[in-house]
C-alpha cells in the first residue's frame, strides 16, 4: 500500500461514463469467476465439481450504491492464515519480518516469519501503512474476526486443498 491509503484498484466498465463515487467494499480475486459468469449470462458456467472460493458481486458493480457481498477477505502468507479483513479494520495474526541485514540483493526475500502472541488490528482508513494496532481500543470486534477465520477454516475440512501434482498441475522442479 502506498502512502494515499488502501485502495487496491477500481474498475471502469466500457460505455459506461458515470461517474461513480468511491466505494469501499471488498472484492476478492477469487470473485472474477463467479460475477464475470453472471455477467456474462452463463452462471451454470461455475464449476460444481470442485470450491470456488468466490462471491458473485455483479449487483457490487452495477448497482447504484452497490454493497459488497463479500464479508470478509483473509489473507495467507505461504502456508499461514496471516490476517483476515472485515470492512476497514485487518486482523494480523503473523507477518513477515522486513530484517533484511544477512541477505545480499534482498528483492523483497527477506526476514522471517513472526506469529503475533496477541492479534494486531488495523484500521485501515486511518492508519493504511499498518503502523499503529487498535487492539486494546476495539475488544469488542474480536468475535466478528475469530467468526470469520472460523468460517473460513471450516471449509478446508469439506473441501481439504490437494497436494501439489495430485489432481491437478505436476510440482514445478525448478527453472525451465
Amino acid at each position: 500500500m502506498g502512502r494515499r491509503g488502501a485502495r487496491p484498484g477500481d474498475l471502469r466498465l466500457a460505455g459506461d461514463g458515470r461517474r461513480r463515487p468511491g466505494n469501499h467494499g471488498l472484492f476478492n480475486f477469487c470473485d472474477l469467476l463467479p460475477t464475470a459468469c453472471q455477467l456474462a449470462g452463463v452462471p451454470d458456467a461455475v464449476p460444481t465439481d470442485r470450491y470456488i472460493d468466490g462471491i458473485d458481486q455483479t449487483s457490487f458493480l452495477l448497482a447504484p450504491g452497490g454493497l459488497s457481498n463479500r464479508k470478509a477477505h483473509h489473507y495467507w502468507l505461504l502456508r499461514d492464515l496471516a490476517a483476515v479483513r472485515v470492512g476497514e479494520y485487518k486482523f494480523v495474526l503473523s507477518s513477515t519480518s522486513d530484517d533484511d541485514t544477512d541477505v545480499a540483493g534482498p528483492g523483497g526475500f527477506t526476514g522471517v516469519t513472526q506469529r503475533y502472541t496477541y492479534a494486531r488490528l488495523y484500521n485501515l482508513y486511518l492508519d493504511p501503512l499498518e503502523r499503529h494496532s487498535y487492539i486494546t481500543r476495539k475488544l469488542a470486534y474480536n468475535e466478528a474476526f475469530t467468526n470469520a477465520i472460523r468460517t473460513h477454516l471450516m471449509t478446508f475440512r469439506d473441501h481439504p486443498p490437494k497436494p501439489a501434482g495430485v489432481g491437478g498441475a505436476p510440482p514445478h522442479t525448478g527453472p525451465g
